[in-house]
């Protein structure tokens, strides 16, 4: 399965995963999870699943479905590529992590996906049309924002 960013930004979907898609589906979709979550004493099935770049949240039902879907850098890629670690690859385009937020805004543009500009506890936000949120922050070297953070929240 390729997955397509654009997609991912204007409907809030990451394939055939969103926000209230159960569990299983999720399984089927990208297989075991690299690296688990969100466990307690109370609470022993992990409610965070890490897929690479991609992490995803579960609610803490009986049957648990998807709560968010976020994509953030957890590897040092000098190219900033997008890493999903099952049968499932990321499309080519022109959006990639700590790009400047213009040329983010640019690419969405290009892609015809529909957005706007808020604040969120004080920083610059996008969200798009599909409810992805990015979340953007101040290069410490150029001091110019960059998108770091991608989140559909439920």
């Amino acid at each position: 399965m390729t997955v397509s960013l654009f997609e991912f930004f204007s409907s809030g979907q990451l394939g055939t995963i969103a926000v209230g898609t159960e569990q299983s589906s999720v399984r089927s979709a990208f297989g075991e999870p690299r690296a688990t979550g969100g466990t307690s004493r109370k609470r022993r099935t992990p409610a965070i699943w890490q897929y690479g770049d991609v992490e995803i949240g579960f609610s803490f039902d009986d049957s648990p479905v998807v709560e968010y879907i976020s994509l953030n850098r957890s590897h040092d890629d000098p190219n900033n590529v997008l890493q999903l670690d099952a049968d499932v690859a990321f499309n080519a385009c022109e959006i990639a992590f700590e790009m400047p937020l213009d040329d983010f805004l640019h690419a969405l543009d290009g892609g015809k996906i529909d957005y706007h500009r808020e604040e969120q506890f004080g920083e610059p936000v996008v969200v798009t049309s599909g409810g992805v949120t990015a979340f953007c922050s101040k290069d410490a070297k150029t001091s110019q924002l960059m998108v770091t953070k991608w989140i559909v929240p439920g």
